[in-house]
C-alpha cells in the first residue's frame, strides 16, 4: 500500500538526559519532585528521567509528573564495557524498572563514595544502594542495545563517535543535573502530531519518530 507521512504541527519542548538525586554526580536535593517542578518551570513538556545506571527513581518520578503539566519517558543512562554512555527509554514504566535492575546487577562489586539514595514521591528515602553507580558495566555496547531493543526500548547518544560506531541517533543535548542547571542547551524541540494526547506511550512514540529522523531512519 501507499505510505502516508503524518503531519507534525506542534513543536513541545522536551529534556532527554535527566538525572535525580540518585545519580551520584547529580544534585544531592534534586528529588523527583524537586526536579518535576523544575522542569515545569522551564517550560518542558516531555521528560525523559535517565539517572546513572538505573531507574529506581522512577516510580516516584512517575507520580509526581501525574499532578504536572509534564509527561515522563521513563529509562537510564547505561555505562558499558567500552565506557561507551548509551541512553535508553522504555515505552512504559514496568520495562525500565526490569531493565534498570537487571542492568545494575551488572556492574561491579565498588562501594559508593557517597549516599545513593532512592526515594519515593514526597522525597523520603526508601533504599540506598551499595554498588557505585558511578562506573562501568561488564556488557558490551552492542549487547546492550540489542537487550534494550528486544524490550521495545530506544537507544540513542550524545558523542558523536559512539553514535557512529554503534549506528546510534546522536542527540545534541547536555545532561540536566542540577535544579539550577537547566539551561537552553538540555533542552530540545520536538515535532509532534496534532493528535498528541500526553501519555507516556505517545511521548515515547514522539520520541522514537523524532530520534528516527535524526538518524536519518524515516
Amino acid at each position: 500500500g501507499r505510505l502516508y507521512k503524518q503531519a507534525y504541527t506542534l513543536k513541545i519542548k522536551a529534556a532527554l538526559c535527566v538525572r535525580t538525586n540518585l545519580s551520584p554526580d547529580a544534585d544531592s536535593l534534586s528529588s523527583p519532585l524537586r526536579m518535576a517542578n523544575a522542569l515545569v518551570e522551564s517550560g518542558i513538556k516531555i521528560v525523559a528521567l535517565t539517572d546513572l545506571n538505573t531507574s529506581l527513581n522512577a516510580p516516584a518520578f512517575c507520580i509526581n509528573c501525574a499532578t504536572l503539566p509534564l509527561v515522563p519517558i521513563f529509562g537510564l543512562e547505561a555505562v558499558s564495557a567500552e565506557g561507551y554512555s548509551i541512553f535508553c527509554l522504555f515505552s512504559n514504566l514496568r520495562k525500565a524498572v526490569d531493565f534498570g535492575s537487571a542492568w545494575y546487577r551488572t556492574l561491579g562489586n565498588i562501594y559508593p563514595k557517597r549516599p545513593q539514595l532512592v526515594v519515593d514521591e514526597a522525597g523520603c528515602i526508601i533504599d540506598s544502594l551499595d554498588t557505585n553507580l558511578l562506573q562501568k558495566s561488564c556488557v558490551e555496547a552492542k549487547r546492550l542495545v540489542r537487550a534494550a531493543r528486544m524490550l521495545g526500548g530506544i537507544c540513542f547518544c550524545t558523542d558523536d563517535a559512539v553514535a557512529k560506531e554503534l549506528n546510534l541517533p546522536l542527540v545534541n543535548t547536555a545532561r540536566i543535573l542540577l535544579l539550577d542547571g537547566i539551561r537552553s542547551d538540555s533542552i530540545i524541540e520536538l515535532d509532534i502530531p496534532e493528535s498528541f494526547g500526553s501519555t507516556a506511550e505517545e511521548a515515547f512514540e514522539a520520541v522514537r519518530l523524532a530520534l528516527a529522523r535524526y538518524a536519518g531512519l524515516s
